[in-house]
């Protein structure tokens, strides 16, 4: 078995690459692991955008931008977020998309082990922290 974000190779029952850092479910059903890894990937392009907050800070003049690898869906520069934990919501909107100093329109889960860095439009570095949850609404 290999880690879907780094391809280190790992035993067949690990459900975390100490590699990355990578989290994933372990309880695929049989018939999706013999699939080829574009069928999977499309599969998890086709769900609802995820992704976990890795790292926050602030662009002087910009915004703020928080960090993290995308686990399933796409994003485009224009769509809203929700990013969430415990009780509370944040609503921001994307003006931008950069991934290893390249920007994007879009960004995806076709793009395995990309840190992805998303500028969110008027709102403050004090409200993100990491393990929040970023979803589009």
């Amino acid at each position: 078995m290999k880690c879907k974000y780094c391809r280190t190779k790992l035993p067949d029952n690990a459900n975390f690459c100490g590699f990355c850092g990578a989290h994933f479910d372990n309880n695929i059903p049989t018939e999706i692991k013999n699939e080829p890894i574009n069928v999977i990937v499309n599969e998890f392009q086709n769900k609802d955008f995820y992704m976990k907050v890795d790292d926050v800070f602030t662009i002087a003049e910009r915004g703020t931008v928080i960090t993290g690898i995308i686990e399933r869906g796409k994003i485009s520069v224009g769509d809203w977020v929700e990013i969430s934990a415990d009780n509370n919501a944040i609503k921001a909107k994307i003006i931008g998309i950069e991934a290893f100093r390249k920007r994007l329109t879009t960004a995806s889960v076709n793009e395995p082990a990309e840190h992805v860095g998303l500028l969110l439009d008027k709102v403050k570095k004090t409200e993100f922290y990491r393990g929040q949850i970023v979803r589009k609404i």
